[in-house]
């Protein structure tokens, strides 16, 4: 997709500036003297430091003072840095890590399904591997990280509870055949009570693979709140029925395992043919948990960005990797107002947006958003999108992975515990600062990591009036390329002007055809 360049001045310009009392040259006097004593000390030890590079850690004033932003060289970690699959939980969050299985012992892998020829690998014990396909029952294609498309016995991943009907049959068995570990028919086992419909992930709405008649044995493996049962049909395959179709009852799922639970996070980019079904067989996720999260319906727009709630019992087959999203579809005449809300009081900007019947996604902090309760509710009760913009507002560069999950839950707890809403499943970073290390932890707990592509600058110093924020969002790109433009602003310090800017913004945008929205409609609904 072709982006139209963004110019010079708008390359990560978000900076608090200092205020203007910061600087007097008492304090630069003060600074000289403690940069000469620091070089004396370190003098002994610089040489070794030049021999040994390494990662710079800001000092505590870099990463608490919002007003002093880092150095330019002061940086995070590489770009290949990869969070560790810790699977420390904080807050009921669980981290990034590696939701594989692993091979119960070692096992002999064939390039073909059937233990002829020579064997393709043998694979030890605890290798990590993602499912592929299958050939009937007796054979599934296995993918890891130093193999491709090997094919094993079923019955060497000891595990009965594969859910192998999700994947592609290459080679179809006949009916009659029984897949291994699945129910076999006996005289105890339940049996459906009428015919019922069996689908391959759980939900109205979601395609029906086929009818099981009735008389047929089953077993109970988990279930999907208590609407869903997830039941291994003798003959027949692992499949979910609804729990009225089998008759149970509240009691009979009371110890199945919840598959309704969220394990973990995905990012994903539609692509051509996609539905929400498709992707949630993909997913291991469900289609209406990805329809809610990113408030989207089929069909979908391709290169769509989504965030995947991972299932428990589902296999994510998906591809890994996570993007920053700097704009939304280019098809549509929309552009997304944001808004990061880290202080004041933002009832003037509200009454500005209600009269002219616009919404926006607003990116609160946890700290404002516990000062302000009730102007909190009334974002959401006038249709605004919330979003995660932390509890302290630090540059994510310089934290741990437990500290940005911390951030990240704790703001969402307060927000959902003031609004009953959700800031899922939009991030913005404090100062537009991000690794590749902070992209796929977000993504991991849920969050799409938001850029812009007009900056307003009105937090920037000095203060910059109405008429500079309404040149930023007109002029800053020609009509032809603002469709999917995702513009930045702030509020509501006295000195920021949005809401006295914001009616003739409107008004020229609808000259242009161009409408203000929030950024699930300038992503696509």
């Amino acid at each position: 997709m072709e982006y139209p360049t963004l110019p010079p001045d708008q390359a990560k310009t978000h900076r608090h500036a200092p205020p203007a009392s910061a600087w007097s040259w008492q304090r630069v006097g003060l600074g000289v003297a403690i940069f000469a004593g620091a070089l004396l000390f370190l003098t002994p030890v610089l040489g070794q430091s030049f021999r040994h590079p390494r990662i710079i850690q800001p000092p505590p004033s870099y990463v608490n003072h919002p007003s002093h932003p880092p150095p330019a060289d002061v940086y995070a970690p590489p770009s290949d840095t990869v969070i560790p699959a810790t699977g420390v939980v904080l807050a009921d969050v669980i981290l990034a890590e590696d939701p594989r299985p692993t091979l119960p012992t070692t096992v002999t892998a064939y390039f073909a399904p059937a233990a002829t020829g020579s064997p393709a690998a043998v694979l030890p014990p605890a290798t990590r591997y993602s499912l592929v396909a299958r050939a009937g029952w007796a054979w599934v294609q296995l993918k890891g990280d130093t193999f491709e498309q090997v094919w094993v016995a079923t019955a060497d991943l000891a595990n009965p509870v594969l859910n192998l009907a999700v994947l592609p049959n290459l080679t179809p068995p006949p009916p009659s055949a029984f897949p291994p570990g699945m129910v076999q028919p006996n005289e105890t086992a339940p049996r459906t009570p009428a015919p019922v419909a069996a689908q391959l992930v759980p939900g109205t709405g979601q395609a029906v693979v086929l009818t099981i008649p009735a008389g047929e044995p089953y077993e109970l493996y988990g279930r999907n709140q208590q609407a869903w049962v997830q039941a291994d049909v003798a003959g027949y395959g692992i499949y979910w029925i609804a729990t009225a179709d089998l008759g149970l009852s509240e009691a009979d799922l009371g110890t199945l395992p919840n598959y309704a639970d969220v394990l973990g996070y995905a990012f994903y980019r539609v692509q051509a043919g996609d539905t929400l079904a498709s992707i949630a067989l993909a997913g291991g996720s469900d289609a209406t948990a990805i329809a809610t999260l990113n408030r989207i319906a089929d069909p979908l727009i391709v290169d769509r960005p989504l965030i995947i709630p991972i299932l428990a019992g589902g296999f994510n087959t998906l591809p890994s990797y996570v993007e920053i999203i700097k704009w939304g579809n280019r098809e549509q005449p929309y552009v997304a107002l944001t808004v990061d809300v880290e202080y004041g009081d933002v009832s003037y900007l509200l009454n500005v947006l209600r009269q002219h019947g616009v919404q926006a996604t607003m990116f609160v902090t946890a700290g404002w958003a516990q000062s302000n309760p009730d102007q909190l509710r009334q974002m959401v009760a006038d249709g605004h999108e919330l979003g995660n913009h932390t509890v302290t507002h630090r540059d994510f560069r310089f934290l741990s992975v437990e500290e940005m999950a911390w951030e990240l839950a704790e703001t969402e707890r307060i927000v959902h515990e003031i609004t009953g809403s959700t800031t899922r499943p939009y991030f913005r970073p404090p100062y537009g600062e991000y690794t590749p290390a902070v992209l796929q932890l977000a993504a991991s707990q849920g969050y799409l990591t938001l850029f812009w592509g007009i900056d307003t600058q009105d937090a920037l110093r000095p203060a910059k009036s109405p008429e500079f924020v309404y040149d930023r969002m007109v002029n800053s790109f020609a009509r032809e390329h603002m469709p999917g433009v995702i513009t930045l602003s702030h509020c509501c310090a006295a000195h920021l002007p949005l809401p006295d800017a914001l009616p003739a913004i409107i008004s020229t945008y609808q000259a242009l055809g161009l409408e203000l929205r929030p950024l699930s409609a300038v992503l696509g609904e």
